[in-house]
């Protein structure tokens, strides 16, 4: 079995989605060829969908993960 390791840059957010739902949790600045900046994740990579993960929701549930699509984030900081 070949195991394949991939770089990561965590970088801990909180976002606010277009439904009013709020999540916490870290995105990888090095996706998407990556970023130095946490805005260049967002404004500059091509993908539609920004993966978040050990996120965290204000329902209180832990350690997930989501793929939001870019086009529902209202804001995103670093937390």
């Amino acid at each position: 079995m070949t195991e394949i390791k991939h770089q990561i840059k965590r970088e801990a957010v909180k976002m606010k989605l277009s439904d009013g739902s709020m999540i916490y949790g870290e995105v990888n600045l090095l996706a998407e060829g990556g970023a130095n900046r946490l805005s260049d994740l967002f404004t500059k990579g091509e993908s539609p969908f920004i993966v978040v993960f050990n996120a965290t929701t204000k329902q209180g549930r832990e350690g997930l993960t989501y793929v939001v699509s870019k086009s529902h984030i209202i804001w995103v900081s670093p937390a």
